[in-house]
């Protein structure tokens, strides 16, 4: 499971090049959302489609970015308790915390450029389901379900994106959401172990703002377990402060979250799908030609659903 030796130098890369990062989700993904947002999303930008990224500290989830050190700590602890890891080294590493900048870096053939902002983080979610009644509760409108969701290569986005953020001092990445704590623990050990496997005394100070910016993007994909019905993939854009992007606010239930809007091409969208409604055949039927017509007009090529969830309410 663990490699026998690890050099500084590759273990720069591993941290550096997303060695400790779960591999990346390169399928169709689907964004669920009102019947309201779904228009808006589509047609805001005569050019492109236009999707909300909210910042991660003000999400529904109030534990948000807090599993990543509880499980950071749970193995140092472990390995301390095996006495594979020193008291010394474990007193300097259970004081790491995830950092408050963020790591940007520009990758060259040879060589790679690092440099460290403080950043705002922002998230907008997806689900690997296409047809989840939990997801689509989450739209539901008054007596009706009037959820959508929008069925995106996740490839595409992210390519279109990065072009898009061409400054340095803005990353995107996608990347599925690990809710076990196994697969959690096996993250974060994988890296101890590779830390332990080298002669790290003389550069202990660099290994541990490493760890610390690891810290920072497992924060973002560690969740409990309680929501992994959601199976979600998350796109997360760093943006370091000062940057000129403008950051807009929204009201949600009493909270204020500031989100930023996204222009993504409208090649990426593969597929639209229409929430579970207690209407016949007929009716569904019509409600996909209608939105299929709507999305023409609009110079959108996607097929058109409806979900098979036999709800009556």
């Amino acid at each position: 499971m663990y490699d026998d030796f690890f050099d500084l130098n590759d273990l720069i890369e591993n941290f550096i090049f997303e060695g400790y990062m779960p591999q990346k989700y390169n399928d169709e993904i689907y964004h669920y959302t009102s019947s309201n947002a779904f228009i808006s999303i589509l047609s805001k930008n005569s050019e492109n489609l236009t999707l909300r990224a909210s910042r991660y500290d003000c999400m529904n989830d109030y534990s948000e970015g807090t599993v990543a050190e509880e499980v950071y700590y749970e193995a140092c602890n472990e390995l301390l308790k095996q006495e594979k890891m020193s008291k010394e080294l474990y007193d300097r590493l259970i004081e790491i915390k995830k950092d408050k900048e963020v790591m940007f870096y520009e990758k060259a053939e040879n060589s790679f450029k690092v440099k460290y902002y403080e950043a705002h983080r922002f998230v907008c979610s997806f689900s690997k389901d296409d047809d989840a009644l939990a997801m689509w509760n989450y739209y539901s409108k008054g007596e009706k379900s009037e959820g959508i969701n929008l069925g995106v290569s996740s490839e595409e986005i992210e390519d279109d994106l990065n072009q898009r953020y061409e400054d340095g001092r803005i990353r995107v990445n996608i990347y599925p959401v690990i809710y076990k704590k196994e697969k959690q623990l096996e993250l974060v050990l994988r890296m101890l172990h590779n830390i332990l496997s080298i002669d790290y005394t003389e550069d202990l100070d660099f290994i541990c703002g490493m760890i610390s910016d690891q810290l920072t993007d497992w924060s973002l994909i560690f969740k409990k377990e309680c929501f992994e019905h959601e199976k979600e993939v998350r796109l997360i854009v760093d943006i370091a402060k000062n940057t000129p992007i403008e950051i807009k606010y929204r009201n949600n239930y009493g909270y204020v979250i500031p989100f930023i809007e996204m222009n993504i091409s409208k090649s990426v969208l593969l597929s639209v799908k229409i929430g579970p409604r207690y209407c016949d055949v007929v009716q569904k039927e019509k409600q996909k030609q209608v939105t299929s017509e709507m999305l023409n007009s609009w110079d959108y090529n996607a097929v058109i659903t409806c979900s098979d969830i036999p709800v009556r309410y």
